[in-house]
């Protein structure tokens, strides 16, 4: 009788000391998958937050917001007579493109702002002039740029808000000090101002198609960021000539074509901060 009641207390203890490990290795098994879903949770949240918030100052001036690799074509001082077969291209490619435009109150130039509105291109202020001596005074400046505003948006119905200034907001047509007081009226009056990251050089004494895709593909490849902002102009042949190699080599390279808005990337020279 003592011997049952021993065999019977030794396997009750036995009982409960299996169920308590089980327990124990029910509640292990739940902290670890707890700890992975937490984990997991952790990491997927991390990548979102790393992901939405993207945002990395390089040098001054320069602001990265894009996860993707991004170019914005731009040019600069059209319309002309090879404006028309920029947006031929363009509309062949099926690739946007940014004009910042100077005064033109011909037909012609008129047509060819409607027509890039109507293509879904973007259209800049680059003052109504192009006249270096604006610089000297804030007034001025802002009167010309006023002026093409006023021209714009009496030929297309357009307020942009985008700028680029004649020359770049690096010019050495005057100081630092008289610049930054230009581009702080420019920023006041509500405009989002672009430089560049990569120049065509079609300005050039001597340059041809074959150079300006040179300059463009050395200057992207040389820059350390994920977006391409790509100097050019509309009233050179050149450049008109080369924009198809230029549009493939971007594809070729995996880059989203966008055009710029007040949101876009920037890359600024000089600031006022």
């Amino acid at each position: 009788m003592k011997v049952r009641l021993l065999v019977v207390l030794f396997c009750g203890l036995l009982v409960g000391t299996a169920g308590a490990e089980e327990a124990k290795e029910t509640q292990r098994t739940s902290d670890t998958q707890a700890t992975t879903v937490t984990q997991a949770v952790c990491l997927t949240s991390e990548t979102q937050l790393t992901t939405a918030t993207k945002t990395v100052a390089l040098t001054s001036g320069t602001q990265l917001t894009s996860v993707t690799k991004t170019v914005y074509l731009t040019f600069d001082d059209g319309p002309s007579e090879y404006t028309g077969r920029v947006l031929d291209t363009l509309k062949k490619y099926n690739v946007p493109a940014t004009f910042f435009v100077c005064g033109n109150k011909s037909a012609e130039g008129i047509g060819l702002f409607k027509r890039m509105i109507a293509q879904g291109e973007a259209i800049g202020n680059h003052s109504f002039s192009h006249n270096a001596k604006n610089y000297k005074n804030v007034d001025d400046f802002m009167k010309d740029l006023n002026k093409q505003d006023d021209s714009l948006s009496s030929s297309t119905g357009l307020h942009t808000r985008i700028m680029r200034f004649p020359y770049g907001s690096n010019t050495t047509q005057v100081s630092q000090a008289q610049m930054r007081a230009v581009i702080t009226a420019v920023v006041k009056a509500g405009y989002s101002y672009f430089d560049w990251t990569a120049d065509a050089q079609d300005w050039k004494p001597g340059a041809t198609k074959e150079t300006v895709l040179k300059n463009i593909i050395h200057d992207t490849k040389a820059d350390n960021r994920n977006f391409a902002i790509v100097l050019m102009h509309d009233t050179k042949k050149h450049s008109m000539e080369a924009l198809p190699s230029i549009i493939e080599f971007f594809q070729k390279e995996g880059y989203r074509f966008e055009k710029l808005s007040p949101q876009s990337d920037t890359r600024r020279f000089t600031t006022i901060n």
